[in-house]
């Protein structure tokens, strides 16, 4: 495995930065990944090493670094806490367009990408928001904040995937009534919802962790990106 990290922005003394993992094959394949609160932690990259095995060029960006550079925290309740602060001062229109200078900048180490965006938890919630003509599809697991972003959430064109939970404490069932009907008119829009599951079940360190549901997530989620990256 290669990793090799870029500087993407500044501002002030903070450098947004992102990490390309790859294998020595080359690949037209590209995946963005965006984190959840917890930032760039071991299970973002298990889940990244898992796609590099299966072919993917993998991006890592350092969501909060305009407030602290290389998060990457665990889920005790000192972690956690920080996390939740980092979230709260996050300005996720901010953040949104900082992916769009992220995405351009991916495509200007090969412009013969093919990319796809997989977001969790915040990454999910950030996914929304993202619209660039130059990705080709969308995976998020359990974003939140659909009501605020619903008017977002209606402009995406590009293949999405929801990955949603039944019981989730930050999605409630309105939410995604709304989705499951807005999917009646757009047919790019593909939504599972995985019965008897909460918030965070796809992440084996968290209590909602379904290995079930995690499993049954991660084969609609590679089928996707076959059916929208060839």
């Amino acid at each position: 495995m290669i990793i090799q990290t870029y500087t993407v922005l500044n501002h002030g003394q903070h450098q947004l930065k992102i990490k390309r993992l790859s294998l020595k094959e080359t690949t037209q394949k590209a995946l963005l990944i965006l984190p959840e609160i917890w930032g760039i932690n071991l299970y973002i990259q298990k889940i990244a090493e898992h796609y590099l095995k299966l072919g993917f060029d993998i991006f890592l960006p350092d969501i909060y670094w305009r407030q602290q550079e290389n998060v990457a925290l665990g889920y005790d309740e000192i972690d956690t806490n920080l996390a939740r602060k980092l979230y709260e001062n996050l300005d996720l229109l901010q953040s949104s367009q900082d992916i769009d200078q992220i995405i351009e900048f991916i495509f200007s180490l090969k412009n013969s990408y093919k990319l796809a965006i997989l977001g969790f938890c915040m990454g999910g919630t950030l996914t929304y928001q993202i619209n660039h003509a130059k990705v080709s599809a969308l995976i998020t697991y359990y974003g939140s904040q659909i009501s605020n972003l619903f008017n977002a959430i209606k402009k995406i064109e590009k293949p999405i995937l929801f990955h949603l939970a039944e019981n989730d404490h930050l999605i409630n069932h309105q939410e995604i009534a709304s989705l499951i009907k807005l999917s009646f008119k757009k047919t790019n829009f593909h939504i599972f919802t995985y019965q008897n599951t909460g918030h965070g079940f796809d992440c084996a360190y968290r209590a909602n962790f379904s290995l079930e549901a995690s499993e049954l997530a991660l084969n609609r989620s590679k089928s996707f990106l076959i059916q929208n990256m060839a």
